[in-house]
């Protein structure tokens, strides 16, 4: 018996008939590009490489859940046929017989071994493999039914598992809809609906996919056009799957698309100078948005993938995102992808829900002269799990490995730690955005945040930023409680940059640059002796550009101790010679603060005046001793 007691001759004859829909884009590993022949090729006859680790053979039968036990993502992608993206992308461009055989060998295996739900295995029917894997199948059977050289066993054999699939997809219990999961798992169930229309359950599959990505869509972005999972990586990805099934026509509205074009113009803002993305998150590092520029249809987008040869960048360059809470300021916008000596500062500063957030609270990068300065630690990749009724579970850490749980902890990031302890992720109630009051004034620029950890401290961060010059970044700490904690304020620099401790002034050596990076403590604090590659007694210092890798760099803290109450602030200054601070003082009345600092580099004075009121716009006064301004932020 057939499924849905179909007639195989006859469903591949209807096949045959119809056109033949071009391969969903619904992952980026489904995009053709430049590399995805030679892509392909290694994985048929060499197997599949994920990442950094070892080739996975492909010759079936395969041990699905025996070869790639030891790494949690490993395994969940291949149960997602992954590695199928780039084949089944060669043969919708090419029609390579060798391509589809391959994948109809390999869907014949997985169908064969994994017939139920109820077959034992950690990740065959999760959510987000079955989304990945359904619209793959459809696809397979779409194009085998077309090829006589299939038998109709086969055929009926890979049918027998789309309305399992089907069943998998439409289960509300199964459906993560706060997360990227739910998105893909909709595209895809969207994916499968369309392409096997004429099968029994179709129709309902694809209005109730259609529902759910609407409302997936609103929820997850802002109307500012911001992703809610607190990585750049997850903005990208999530925005490329809506955009391909928006250019299919899968998705038409006008207000669909009044909200595509803020997300594209969103993502704009994430990109550093250099091309690379802010790493904020689970965000790996990219030499590049890793963005088709003819998927793009927004001017600011299109100005960033192109490296200026097309579209046109915003008109301002600081923007604040209250609804998301990021904030990113700019000296200017690239000219083109080899104008990279631009200033950039992007600050995080939310907590929407436990999915891909890290306990990065208010941490910021910064990117000035054509360097990385002050980098987010990076993805590193998910690799174990730690037990339910563990500390480090009732923490909020999900994975095991200890380079994980590093790039996650408070320690990794440029921000505040409280009593060695990272801050909570699990049991509280996210705050959504911290993000207060930002913009543009005197030509400084600034973001001011607000975050309360353990129910009483209250932390106000104030970053004030003089592109090319210096960035003041002011903390202000205080337990309501009365409690006395231990502050730490601290800093992790690229790791291509040097630096030397002398007599507890920092200087940090930039390649290529006449000037150092200076790094002075303008407030009373406690300096901590810099480290690079700390593995003893705790991993301290280390950046992961390459998932499931490490590399050491210089990080830097100053802190206070036993104190319920403190207030940092630390000078970051580009000069030949090192600040000479003449004055230096920060008053806090309740939630409002002032603060003053004169502080002297390279023959020029600088004065700088701060009026942090609760309620009224902030005011600032600076004046050196060539030039003179004066501004009130908002």
């Amino acid at each position: 018996m057939t499924p849905f007691n179909l007639d195989i001759p006859a469903f591949r004859s209807a096949r045959s008939a119809q056109p033949f829909r071009p391969y969903d884009v619904i992952y980026d590993v489904d995009r053709w590009l430049p590399a995805t022949a030679a892509e392909a090729e290694t994985t048929m006859t060499e197997g599949w490489t994920f990442k950094s680790l070892p080739p996975v053979p492909l010759a079936t039968p395969i041990a699905w859940d025996e070869v790639c036990r030891d790494n949690r993502s490993q395994h969940l992608f291949l149960h997602s046929w992954k590695f199928l993206g780039a084949v089944l992308a060669v043969y919708d461009r090419t029609r390579d017989p060798g391509c589809l055989d391959f994948a109809e060998r390999i869907a014949l295996d997985w169908v064969r071994q994994y017939p139920s739900p109820d077959t034992p295995s950690p990740f065959a029917w999760y959510d987000l493999a079955v989304g990945s894997r359904a619209f793959r199948l459809a696809y397979i059977i779409d194009a085998a039914a077309r090829d006589p050289r299939f038998a109709d066993e086969a055929i009926a054999q890979l049918i027998a598992s789309v309305p399992i699939h089907a069943e998998v997809l439409a289960n509300d219990a199964l459906f993560a809809k706060h997360s990227n999961h739910g998105v893909y798992v909709a595209a895809s169930q969207l994916a499968m609906a369309r392409r096997l229309a004429d099968l029994p359950g179709m129709d309902a599959a694809r209005d109730q996919a259609l529902d759910r990505l609407s409302t997936m869509l609103h929820a997850q972005f802002t109307d500012e056009g911001m992703h809610r999972e607190h990585s750049p990586e997850y903005h990208w990805t999530i925005w490329e799957t809506f955009n391909s099934l928006i250019r299919t026509g899968a998705l038409v509205s006008t207000e669909i698309e009044t909200l595509n074009h803020r997300i594209q113009e969103s993502l704009a803002w994430l990109a550093l100078p250099n091309g690379s993305l802010a790493t904020f998150g689970d965000t790996p590092y990219h030499p590049a948005v890793p963005v088709d520029p003819q998927a793009v249809t927004n001017p600011a987008l299109k100005y960033v993938v192109t490296g200026g040869r097309e579209g046109n960048p915003p008109p301002e360059t600081v923007r604040g995102f209250p609804l998301a809470g990021y904030f990113v300021a700019r000296d200017r916008w690239p000219a083109g992808s080899t104008d990279i000596d631009c200033s950039y500062l992007a600050q995080t500063c939310a907590f929407h829900s436990r999915v891909h957030k890290q306990a990065d609270d208010l941490a910021f990068v910064w990117y000035d002269r054509g360097h990385e300065l002050l980098v987010d630690v990076g993805r590193y990749g998910y690799l174990g799990k730690t037990a339910p009724d563990s500390e480090l579970r009732k923490q909020g850490f999900w994975y095991a490995d200890p380079h994980r749980i590093y790039v996650e902890s408070t320690r990794a990031h440029n921000t505040v730690e409280i009593d060695d302890r990272s801050h909570e992720r699990a049991g509280v109630i996210p705050y959504g955005s911290a993000l207060r009051r930002w913009g543009e004034a005197a030509g400084i620029c600034y973001a001011e945040s607000e975050v309360t950890h353990r129910g009483s401290i209250r932390h106000t961060r104030l970053l004030l930023f003089k592109p090319r010059s210096w960035l003041i970044v002011c903390d202000w700490l205080n337990d309501e409680a009365g409690a006395p904690h231990r502050f730490t304020q601290r800093f992790h620099f690229a790791p291509e940059l040097e630096l030397s401790d002398r007599a507890g002034s920092l200087e940090i050596d930039v390649p290529d640059l006449a000037d150092r990076l200076y790094v002075s403590s303008l407030l009373p604090a406690q300096p901590v002796a810099p480290v690079k590659g700390q593995r003893e007694p705790d991993l301290l210092g280390w950046i992961s550009r390459q998932d499931f890798t490490v590399e050491p760099c210089w990080t830097a803290a100053f802190s206070a101790d036993q104190t319920p109450a403190h207030a940092f602030a630390t000078l970051l200054a580009f000069g030949k010679d090192r600040p000479d601070v003449h004055c230096a003082e920060a008053t806090s009345r309740g939630r409002s603060a002032e603060m003053r600092v004169v502080w002297r580099q390279d023959a020029l004075t600088h004065h700088l005046t701060v009026e942090r009121p609760e309620s009224e716009p902030l005011s600032l006064g600076y004046q050196t001793d060539h030039l003179h301004c004066a501004g009130v932020l908002t």
